[in-house]
């Protein structure tokens, strides 16, 4: 496979392309997938991906969480539909040993 190296950007590093962020940085962002697929993915993706099952199955678990009050719905579409302004959420510890 040979890759073809348009006027010297796949061997010089410029840092100032990555200012705006990552996707900034893509010609194409919403091609950009980190993990990838086909032939050029991940090797860890499939850990990584039990390992954030994990990890989310033991924070609902311990955890409660609601949307705060103050939250606003403001959807935004970046490739995928996100929250323009984040998501605020307060989150409690659950007491597992309250109804013993």
């Amino acid at each position: 496979m040979f890759l073809h190296d348009v006027g010297g950007l796949l061997v010089e590093f410029k840092p100032e392309r990555f200012a705006n962020g990552l996707s900034g940085a893509c010609k194409y962002p919403q091609a950009y997938l980190p993990f990838g697929y086909g032939s050029r993915h991940c090797l860890g993706q499939n850990f990584t991906l039990t390992e954030i099952k994990i990890v989310l199955g033991l924070l609902v678990n311990n955890f409660e969480f609601k949307l705060s009050p103050n939250y606003v719905h403001c959807p935004a579409s970046n490739f995928l539909l996100v929250p323009k302004y984040g998501v605020k959420l307060l989150v409690s510890k659950v007491d597992h040993n309250k109804g013993k």
